[in-house]
């Protein structure tokens, strides 16, 4: 992570907003979304095959 984005100032002008982000920084392991399994396929693609996938579609 850049050390710039850390050092910004953050501004929250709305109440609820602002408790949903203190919750969120003092306790990031609860999260509220589950993983969920791919229903297609995943590949990697790398140099030509790249241009070759976009082509196609």
């Amino acid at each position: 992570m850049a050390t710039k984005s850390i050092l910004k100032d953050v501004v929250i002008s709305d109440k609820k907003l602002a408790s949903t982000f203190v919750e969120a920084l003092s306790n990031p392991n609860n999260v509220k979304f589950h993983p969920t399994d791919l229903s297609r396929e995943c590949k990697t693609l790398k140099g030509d095959s790249i241009k070759e996938f976009f082509k196609n579609k």
